[in-house]
C-alpha cells in the first residue's frame, strides 16, 4: 500500500496565512479594552479635579457618569484578561454585570438606591440629565449586552448568542453616535431618561467590534481584516456606507432648516447623492475585479508555461474516471495523442491486474482525502507495452478532482526485479542492515568523515560569496547511499548531526565574509533542539538548504522552527525544478535562496525546454525575493547560457572544486580557472568527472 498524509496536515499548512491574519485581529480586543480603560480613568480624573472638559472628552458634550468611567474601566481590564485567556476575568466583568444591574434596577423599581453619588456628586438640572450622576439606560444595557458576551466566549454553543449581545451593543451606540450628529431634541430610544453621552457612544462602538474579534471565526468584521482585495474593498465600501447617507442626510437638514429648498427638494438632492454614490461603487468594485482577473490570468499563464515544459507526467482527473488535462509528456511517454487519452477512462490504460487496485487508491483519495506518494502501476503504451508509472497525486478539497504526477519508472521496476531474483534471503538481508548499523555507529563514534568546502560563486564577478559543506567518508563510501542507510537504521539524525558539528569547526578556518551553506533534513529542522545546539557554535551566516528527498509534512512549523533559530540562519531549497512538490516548498517555505537542479543545468545551453524553465525559476525568485544558484556547472556553454538568463549565483567543477577548508585560506577560490579550463578541456567540452563529491546530507555538487 502507497503511504499517504492526511488531507488535514495540508489544510494546516494552506490556512497559515488564515491563522496570522487572526494573529493580527487578535490586537483588536487589545486596542479596544485600552480605549475603555483609558477613556475610564481620564473621565474618573475629570470629576475628582472638577474639570468638566475631562468629564466629557469631547467638548460641549454630555458628561460621562462616575459609574459609566468606572464600569468601562473594569470592563476594559475583563477584556485584557479575556484576550490573554486568563480566568480572572470573570471578576471584572461580573463586577460590570452588577454595577450596571443595580444601577438598572433604579429605573424599574422607581427607586433610588444611593449609587449614583455615592462617590463624586453632581447637581441637578444638568444637560441631557434626568437623575444626576445616574447612568442613561442604554449605557445601563450596553454594559451588559457586551461585559455578558465576553463571558460567553469560548464556551462551546453560545458564539453565536455572544455576537448576537455584541451586536446588539453596536447597534445601540452606532445609533446613539448618530442622534448627536444630527442633534435632535430628545434621544431615539426611552426619550424620557437620561441620554448617553457621545463619548460613552463611541467607545461602546469600540469596545463591541474589538470584542467581536475574540470569537474564533472573527465575528462579523473577519471579512474585513487581511490585504485581500476583497478585504479593501469591502472597508472601503463599509467606510463609505456609513459616512455618505450619513453625510447627506445631513446636508438635506441643514439645507431644510436654512431654507435653502423645500422637503421634496431635499429628498431629491438625497437620491442624486446616493445614485451617484452607488455609481461610483460599482465602478471602484468593476475596476478591482478586471485588476484581479488580469492579475489572475497572468498566474495561470505562468502555471501553464511550467505545465506544458515539465518532464514528468503532469495530469488533472475527475471523480468520474476521466482524464481532463494532460501535459505533452504523456504523449511523449506512453505515444498516444492527448484527445485519445482524454475521452477515455483512464482505468482502460491500466493494466488489469493493477485495475482494482487503482480503483480502490482512487477511490480512497476521494472519499478519505488522503495525499497518496509512490504509488504505482502499469500503463499500456501505444505499441502494445506496458510502462510502469510511479504517482503522487491529492485530491481536491472538495474531493471532486485528483491532481497527480506520474514518472516511468519501468527501467527501475524491471531493475528491481532483475535484483529481486538474485537477492539473498531476508536473513542475508537483515544481518547487512545490522551490519550498516554498525559502521555508522562506528563512523559517529569515531569521527571517520572530513568535511570539505565547495565555493559558491557570483557568476558576474567571479567573487566568492559562500561555501557549501559537504562530506567524504574514510572508508570511500558513497555519502549519499551512507545517509541513506543511517535513516533506515534509524541513526540518520545522529549522522547528521556530527557532520554538521564538524563541518562548522572546519568553517571556521574559511574566509571571513562569506556565508556557510548546510544540507539539512527537515525532520532535523523540525525537531528544532539538536539544529539549535549545533548551530549554537556558528562564527558565520549559516544557510540551511531543505531538499525534497524526505516528505515534509507540515511547511508551517518548518518555517517556525527556522526562525528560532537567529536573524542570521537563513533558509534554501535545493534541487529546484526536479519536481512538483519542490515547488511547493518553494512557494510555502520562502526561502533566500533557491537552487537549480543539475539536472536543469546539464546541457541548458542547447535545451530550449531547460532554459524555459530556468527563466521561470529566476523570475520566481525576483517576485519572491530569493536569490537563484546554479548547482552542478561543469562547461562554459553551461556557464554563458545561466548568466545570459539571469541566473546570478553558482558553483560547479567549472568554477571550483571541493577541496579542505584549509585550501581556501591561502587561495581565492576562482583563482587559475582559465588555466584549469585551457589544460583540462573535458571542462568546457561537458566531460563529468567520475567521481563528485556529495553534501552533508545527500546532494552532490
Amino acid at each position: 500500500m502507497a503511504p499517504s498524509i492526511p488531507m488535514s496536515t495540508i489544510r494546516r499548512a494552506a490556512a497559515v496565512p488564515g491563522r496570522e491574519l487572526r494573529h493580527r485581529l487578535g490586537y483588536a480586543p487589545v486596542v479596544a479594552a485600552t480605549v475603555a480603560v483609558a477613556v475610564g480613568v481620564v473621565v474618573l480624573l475629570g470629576w475628582w479635579l472638577g474639570i468638566d472638559e475631562l468629564k466629557s472628552i469631547m467638548p460641549g458634550v454630555l458628561t460621562m457618569k462616575v459609574n459609566t468611567a468606572i464600569a468601562f474601566v473594569l470592563l476594559g481590564i475583563g477584556l485584557l484578561l479575556r484576550t490573554r485567556g486568563s480566568h480572572a476575568a470573570v471578576l471584572p466583568l461580573a463586577a460590570v454585570i452588577v454595577l450596571s444591574g443595580v444601577v438598572g434596577s433604579q429605573y424599574l423599581l422607581g427607586r433610588d438606591l444611593g449609587v449614583d453619588q455615592w462617590l463624586f456628586r453632581e447637581l441637578p438640572g444638568q444637560i441631557g440629565t434626568i437623575e444626576p450622576n445616574r447612568m442613561a439606560p442604554m449605557t445601563v444595557i450596553c454594559f451588559l449586552l457586551i461585559a455578558t458576551g465576553v463571558l460567553l466566549v469560548g464556551w462551546r454553543g453560545t458564539e453565536r448568542a455572544a455576537s448576537a449581545l455584541f451586536l446588539g451593543a453596536l447597534v445601540i451606540s452606532l445609533g446613539n453616535v448618530l442622534d448627536a450628529s444630527f442633534e435632535p431634541t430628545a434621544p431615539t430610544f426611552l426619550t424620557a431618561y437620561t441620554q448617553m453621552s457621545l463619548t460613552a457612544a463611541a467607545v461602546f462602538l469600540v469596545v463591541s467590534i474589538g470584542a467581536m474579534n475574540l470569537l474564533s471565526d472573527g465575528g462579523l468584521f473577519i471579512g474585513f481584516a487581511g490585504a485581500s482585495t476583497s478585504a479593501r474593498l469591502a472597508r472601503r465600501l463599509l467606510l463609505a456606507s456609513v459616512l455618505v447617507p450619513t453625510v447627506l442626510t445631513w446636508l438635506w437638514l441643514r439645507g431644510e432648516d436654512a431654507g435653502f429648498y423645500d422637503l421634496h427638494h431635499g429628498a431629491s438632492i438625497v437620491v442624486l447623492g446616493t445614485v451617484i454614490f452607488l455609481a461610483a461603487v460599482i465602478r471602484q468594485a468593476t475596476r478591482l475585479t478586471q485588476r484581479f482577473e488580469a492579475g489572475k490570468q497572468q498566474v495561470l499563464e505562468e502555471r501553464d508555461r511550467f505545465f506544458d515544459v515539465s518532464s514528468d507526467m503532469l495530469a488533472t482527473a475527475n471523480a468520474d474516471g476521466y482524464f481532463i488535462r494532460l501535459n505533452p509528456a504523456w504523449t511523449e511517454t506512453l505515444g498516444y495523442d492527448l484527445d485519445e487519452l482524454l475521452t477515455r477512462p483512464f482505468v482502460d490504460f491500466v493494466h488489469p491486474d493493477d485495475r482494482d487496485a487503482t480503483n480502490v487508491e482512487a477511490a480512497r483519495q476521494i472519499m478519505q482525502g488522503q495525499i497518496v506518494l509512490n504509488f504505482a502501476n502499469r500503463y499500456r503504451h501505444h505499441d502494445g507495452s506496458y510502462r510502469w508509472l510511479e504517482w503522487t497525486s491529492t485530491p481536491s478539497a472538495d474531493g471532486t478532482r485528483l491532481y497527480a504526477m506520474a514518472r516511468d519508472v519501468t527501467a527501475r521496476k524491471e531493475e528491481e526485479a532483475r535484483h529481486a531474483a538474485v537477492m539473498a534471503p531476508a536473513r542475508e538481508a537483515e544481518r547487512r542492515r545490522e551490519a550498516a548499523h554498525r559502521r555508522i555507529e562506528a563512523a559517529i563514534a569515531h569521527r571517520t568523515f572530513r568535511p570539505v568546502f565547495q565555493p559558491i560563486i557570483e557568476l558576474s564577478t567571479r567573487r566568492t560569496v559562500g561555501f557549501e559543506a559537504l562530506t567524504r567518508f574514510d572508508d570511500g563510501s558513497r555519502p549519499d547511499e551512507t545517509f541513506a542507510a543511517a535513516l533506515d537504521c534509524g541513526l540518520g539524525i545522529e549522522l547528521e548531526t556530527v557532520t554538521l558539528e564538524a563541518a562548522l569547526q572546519g568553517a571556521r578556518l574559511l574566509p571571513a565574509g562569506a556565508w556557510l551553506s548546510l544540507n539539512v533534513s527537515p525532520s532535523l529542522v523540525a525537531e528544532g533542539a539538536t539544529l539549535g545546539r549545533v548551530l549554537a557554535s556558528r562564527s558565520r551566516t549559516v544557510v540551511l538548504e531543505i531538499t525534497e528527498h524526505e516528505a515534509i509534512p507540515a511547511y508551517g512549523p518548518l518555517r517556525e522552527a527556522v526562525l528560532s533559530l537567529g536573524p542570521d540562519v537563513r533558509l534554501a531549497v535545493d534541487d529546484a525544478g526536479a519536481g512538483v512538490a519542490n515547488f511547493n516548498h518553494l512557494v510555502e517555505l520562502r526561502p533566500d535562496f533557491l537552487k537549480i537542479d543539475i539536472g536543469l543545468v546539464r546541457g541548458v545551453h542547447e535545451d530550449v525546454g531547460r532554459q524555459a524553465v530556468v527563466v521561470g525559476l529566476v523570475h520566481f525568485a525576483a517576485s519572491a525575493g530569493c536569490q537563484v544558484i546554479a548547482e552542478g556547472i561543469e562547461t562554459d556553454d553551461e556557464l554563458a547560457a545561466l548568466r545570459s538568463l539571469g541566473v546570478t549565483l553558482g558553483q560547479g567543477y567549472l568554477l571550483a572544486r571541493p577541496a579542505a577548508a584549509e585550501t581556501w585560506t591561502v587561495a581565492e577560490p576562482t583563482k587559475g580557472l582559465t588555466d584549469a579550463a585551457k589544460r583540462d578541456p573535458r571542462r568546457r567540452k561537458g566531460a563529468h568527472d567520475p567521481a563528485p563529491v556529495v553534501s552533508v546530507f545527500r546532494s552532490a555538487s
